[in-house]
């Protein structure tokens, strides 16, 4: 067996756990290895391993802990926290609790088993508050696959596995199928800076070097993140503060204290500003806040682009962080209603133009169609449409021409072939407000 891949565990290494989502009403399983089964990769892939820790916090009720683990891939650390809050029901063993955690995660950083949040880590699962309710976690069994292989993965590489994907219409299930961790960041990451801006600048890495921004050199920046080394350090405080370490801070107020401190880190080498703005829709999404992630604040922040840099700066600075908060509730307040004013006018276009096509007789039922899909996606090639649609070229380009006689759709590139038509005035209402950033 190749440890080096990270994630094959023995059948023995891998248990599933079940914890009552009070959300959806019911229990969700899902399957995690055991740090037993970290190590053991850990070992089979290096000659020499070593493992340190560190307490950082112990105070009786909140506990700490650093653990380093240098493996023939460099040096990772990973912190562990538990308390007696979270973790009522082993309380007298928090400070090994969180020891347990630190080893996981820094095992995890360092590529044995990254697809998985190992169950020693979960800590963001419900947690009931009532003895007369469902327990929230219980062992149920181990893995039933014969043999050596890999654990069947309904974690998706996250604590929450399929607990959120099954939601009963809350939550964005792309987004909620996966926790947020900095696997998941790094995924997206690579997305965003596939194309156009950034695409040379180590698109789903994390940095090695120092960043800066402003300035032509760290001595006259305006703001110097912390040092490449220190970045896997402090996004593994950011991944437990997201996961409810040591205590659960509601969840808008987290979404505005992550931003902050993600923005801080500046963990890519770009992409940063872009990643953490969408951080905040990610949060509330997998938090079941937003059912579809259309509260999207890049609009409002590049509004007051000069202020939203001094707040960063003055909670930096000067720890300043009611002044910023105060900016993001009054965002957040600004770009949900400006969101319902926009769904209610692209409803009402819909309607009016909908009745325009019932003018149109026999031809209306192909138009009708057409008209539905560029609802979802208001630029598209006639080639898309008929793949979309099931409706023959023919078919298609007829009642594309009916539309733009009704000036419903727009041809953009007045060419013959691979022709692209716009929803014009979706568009407009979509880009109200964002004509000076493009």
């Amino acid at each position: 067996m190749n440890g080096s891949n990270g994630n094959v565990f023995r059948n023995d290494e891998m248990v599933i756990l079940s914890h009552y989502d009070k959300k959806d009403g019911c229990w969700v399983e899902t399957e995690y290895p055991k740090v037993g089964g970290r190590l053991r990769l850990a070992h089979e892939d290096n000659e020499q391993l070593s493992i340190t820790t560190e307490v950082i916090q112990y105070d009786g009720n909140v506990a700490v802990v650093k653990a380093s683990a240098k493996t023939r891939k460099g040096e990772f650390t990973g912190l562990g926290m538990a308390s007696i809050e979270r973790d009522a029901k082993i309380a007298p063993a928090i400070l090994e609790l969180a020891e347990t955690r630190s080893i996981a995660r820094c095992l995890r950083f360092s590529g044995y088993g990254v697809e998985y949040c190992g169950a020693e880590e979960v800590s963001h699962l419900p947690r009931n508050g009532k003895d007369d309710e469902p327990s929230e976690e219980k062992p149920r069994q181990q893995s039933k696959s014969g043999g050596n292989g890999r654990g069947n993965g309904n974690g998706n590489g996250n604590g929450n596995g399929s607990g959120n994907g099954s939601a009963n219409g809350g939550g964005d299930g792309r987004i909620t199928k996966k926790q947020l961790n900095y696997l998941l960041l790094k995924e997206v990451h690579a997305v965003l800076l596939a194309k156009g801006r950034g695409r040379d600048r180590t698109p789903g890495e994390f940095r090695r070097s120092q960043n800066r921004i402003g300035g032509t050199r760290p001595g006259n920046a305006s703001f110097v993140p912390p040092p490449a080394e220190k970045v896997m350090d402090c996004l593994g405080r950011l991944e437990l503060f997201l996961h409810d370490q040591p205590v659960r801070t509601p969840v808008l107020l987290k979404s505005a204290l992550a931003h902050v401190q993600f923005e801080t880190i500046h963990p890519f080498l770009d992409g940063n500003g872009r990643l953490g703005r969408l951080l905040i829709t990610m949060l509330l999404c997998q938090e079941r806040v937003l059912r579809e992630p259309m509260l999207y604040l890049s609009l409002y922040f590049k509004t007051h682009r000069q202020y939203y840099y001094e707040l960063l700066n003055n909670v930096r600075l000067t720890g300043d962080w009611e002044a910023w908060l105060n900016f993001f509730a009054e965002a957040v307040t600004m770009t949900a209603n400006q969101a319902v004013d926009t769904a209610q006018r692209v409803i009402h276009l819909a309607g009016k133009d909908r009745e325009l096509i019932g003018s149109l007789g026999r031809a209306a039922e192909s138009a009708i169609k057409i008209h539905t899909v560029m609802l979802e996606r208001p630029l598209a090639t006639s080639g898309w449409l008929v793949e979309k649609t099931g409706l023959t070229a023919a078919t298609v380009n007829k009642a594309l021409t009916n539309l733009e006689r009704l000036s419903i759709l727009k041809e953009l590139t007045r060419r013959k072939r691979n022709r692209v038509f716009g929803y014009d005035h979706y568009i407009n209402i979509m880009n109200e407000g964002a004509e000076s950033f493009v």
